[in-house]
């Protein structure tokens, strides 16, 4: 695959490589061309545009973190210990108490970047720590950041709770037809 950049390297656009290479595709190769060109060439060549208007590295890094978070509570979710392609539904005990967990979470984050979180302490409404942070402490990035996390975890509970939703890219997990 082809990853294609601004020319004149800074640190951000040096990062992106690397992080690519490690992350996503050992053998990506990678174009730096002129600001102007850079769409231009992408679709030309197929190559897939970083750090430039829209996807500068910290909206990579977002872009992949909430692939991550989710991939990891749907193997949660469907009865794995491991991140791995489920064979089988077979939610643990706790997935009722979890898909609330995140309906609430999401509430109290997006109160957050909303109101700076007055809503939910005028109602008393319990705090919780993401990644290691209360999220009243949160300052407001990190706040959008945590409720794009609770986001992306509420739709992926949905979707696992809908029995009529079957994925698009295995046999269908519930075993019926």
């Amino acid at each position: 695959m082809t990853w294609i950049t601004r020319e004149r390297v800074k640190v951000d656009r040096v990062a992106c490589p690397w992080l690519i290479r490690k992350n996503v595709e050992m053998e990506a190769e990678f174009l730096f061309v002129p600001k102007d060109q850079v769409q231009e060439i992408a679709q030309r060549e197929g190559a897939i545009p970083f750090d430039v208007e829209g996807m500068e590295l910290p909206g990579l890094l977002r872009a992949a973190r909430a692939e991550w978070s989710a991939l990891t509570w749907l193997c949660w979710s469907v009865g794995l210990d491991r991140v791995a392609l489920p064979a089988a539904l077979s939610p643990p005990p706790d997935f009722g108490k979890a898909c609330g967990m995140s309906v609430e979470r999401l509430w109290r984050c997006e109160d957050k970047v909303i109101t700076g979180g007055l809503r939910a302490l005028s109602q008393k409404v319990p705090g919780f720590s993401w990644e290691g942070i209360a999220v009243d402490e949160l300052p407001p990035l990190l706040a959008e950041i945590a409720t794009d996390d609770y986001r992306e975890l509420r739709a992926l509970f949905f979707w696992l709770c809908d029995a009529g939703v079957q994925s698009l890219w295995q046999d269908n997990l519930r075993g019926n037809a």
